[in-house]
């Protein structure tokens, strides 16, 4: 939240509050237990499909508009959620084609 406020707003006191905020949620990360095989996977997934995004992206709103901030979000966002979808159906139906294709173990 407080790197969306930095970009409506963009003073210096939203860049101080979001380098704290950010700073916290660093220091929180130790506390916190991960799932270290889905990050292997989603970030497998990722390489593979970042560079079919973006190639989709500038299908449809051409190559002057194919490179920024709003390209990577959608970008970003895009391979968050094909990374889940694929992982869930890996985990539920086992797929071999999956398997084969990002070399899931």
């Amino acid at each position: 939240m407080s790197f969306v406020i930095s970009i409506i707003i963009p003073n210096k006191i939203s860049e101080v509050v979001l380098y704290i905020v950010l700073f916290l949620l660093v220091k929180e990360l130790n506390n916190i237990k991960f799932n270290t095989i889905n990050f292997r996977k989603c970030s497998t997934i990722f390489y593979f499909v970042h560079m079919i995004n973006l190639f989709i992206y500038m299908l449809i709103v051409g190559m002057d508009n194919a490179y920024g901030v709003y390209s990577f979000i959608i970008n970003i966002v895009a391979c968050i959620i094909e990374s889940i979808i694929i992982i869930v159906i890996q985990n539920k139906w086992n797929s071999k084609i999956l398997k084969e294709m990002f070399n899931f173990s």
